[in-house]
């Protein structure tokens, strides 16, 4: 053998054991795509194992700063914060937002492990808009129920006194027609049946008519009238004002349906690439889903031939440490085992790093992130930390198995190397 090639052996096998090595850590990243990114499962997990979807109920939706926007999307109208988990519950029950949530999940997933040639996410907002009218106006009438009743004081019979009743009936309306509810109902109990029929016809049917109210508010009232008129004359007070108050409040509630339905295709449906697209001016949706492609490409590659690499990489640096002490049967084991003892271990070290310190960095991270946008709502920022720091651990629980497997295939090689004098003393 050369002195040549006995200088050069020794830097070879250091160059060959980077090739190893370079292989683990590519086997691992390529099994972390196959096995974590590219399963949808993965992320359901994930937002079982956080509580994702009662905490969005429990702590999300009911965060003050959220409040305005939800009103807004009710139409204005007035709902009592702790009232409000119940009724998106109510609205969006939790089956319906487990189902879109997984469906954006395998449609996001399949597109970007091949699976799907279009990257079509979409929100179907057809069922809970189904709802949402329905749960506000029977809330509605559960606070109608609660407000107290004040008699109209007076002779309701006579003109001052029906004037007096005009007046309350009507402001009332007019609360009821701003989203809000009144301090209290006005009551008509002190005056007779005669009294009560002349009292309709003279005080609420002009307030039904109002000019002062909206035409919506008021054809409402008109179509209601038959029946508020036998609540009326029967003396149900709540009765006659909860069908005023859905005549009032329903106008509200179809113009903030209106307005959430102007952004939805005819499908009802929202589709979140234009969102993101849209929330972004400096790019187009057809931009974002060029890159989006390019990811796709790069993810793709990784996971249909970066296993397949990364085994050659292993697998050819050690057998051509092997071959670099060929006929020397201790180096030929030796060297490819202490490479990948050396790489297990160091994977292996690595990954237990990572598992215990990514609880910190994540929540460092959020805290920044949380500093750094004060309008945020903090309850999605702990959600959002919660489900990161969940992730990541399961991102990384893969790679410790593997490096222990190579870690103990090196060891056996390794050891091995040095108790082959005791099989040449064994075999004749």
């Amino acid at each position: 053998m050369s002195c040549l090639f006995l200088l050069l052996r020794p830097i070879l096998v250091v160059l060959l054991a980077m090739v190893v090595w370079a292989g683990l850590l590519m086997y691992l990243a390529s099994g972390i795509v196959s096995d974590k990114l590219l399963d949808p499962d993965s992320y359901i997990e994930t937002l079982k194992q956080a509580g994702a979807y009662s905490r969005i109920y429990s702590e999300v939706l009911v965060d003050p700063a959220l409040q305005e926007d939800l009103r807004e999307s009710f139409g204005d109208l007035e709902v009592d914060p702790e009232d409000m988990a119940g009724l998106l519950r109510g609205i969006a029950p939790p089956d319906y937002l487990r189902s879109q949530t997984e469906s954006v999940i395998r449609s996001t997933v399949g597109y970007f492990g091949g699976d799907l040639e279009e990257l079509a996410v979409y929100v179907d907002l057809g069922p809970p808009l189904g709802n949402m009218e329905d749960v506000l106006l029977d809330y509605v009438d559960q606070r109608i129920a609660a407000v107290p009743v004040l008699a109209v004081p007076g002779d309701l019979c006579s003109s001052d006194g029906a004037s007096q009743a005009e007046e309350r009936f009507l402001a009332v309306v007019q609360v009821l027609s701003s989203g809000n509810l009144p301090e209290s109902l006005p009551s008509w109990e002190s005056a007779g049946p005669n009294c009560r029929e002349l009292l309709f016809d003279r005080s609420i049917d002009p307030a039904l008519r109002s000019l002062t109210l909206a035409a919506e508010t008021r054809s409402a009232l008109a179509a209601n009238r038959r029946e508020m008129k036998e609540e009326f004359l029967d003396g149900n007070i709540h009765g006659f004002f909860n069908l005023g108050a859905r005549a009032a409040t329903g106008p509200l509630l179809d113009a903030a349906n209106r307005e959430i339905m102007a952004r939805l295709d005819s499908e009802k449906r929202v589709d979140l690439v234009a969102l993101i697209a849209e929330s972004d001016p400096e790019r187009t949706e057809a931009e974002l889903r060029t890159e989006l492609g390019e990811v796709r490409e790069i993810i793709s590659w990784w996971d249909s031939l970066g296993r397949v690499v990364a085994l050659v990489m292993i697998v050819g640096g050690s057998v051509g440490m092997a071959l670099v002490y060929a006929f020397n049967p201790k180096g030929m084991m030796r060297w490819p085992g202490l490479s990948l003892l050396l790489g297990g271990a160091a994977t292996f070290a690595l990954g237990k790093l990572l598992q215990s310190g990514v609880l910190n960095r994540l929540d460092d991270a959020s805290a920044a992130w949380a500093a750094q946008t004060p309008d945020f709502p903090q309850s999605v920022v702990d959600l959002s930390a919660d489900l990161a720091v969940i992730y990541g651990q399961s991102l990384l629980s893969g790679v410790t198995g593997f490096s222990l497997i190579v870690l103990l295939v090196g060891a056996v090689l390794f050891v091995a190397s040095f108790c082959l004098f005791l099989v040449r003393k064994l075999v004749p």
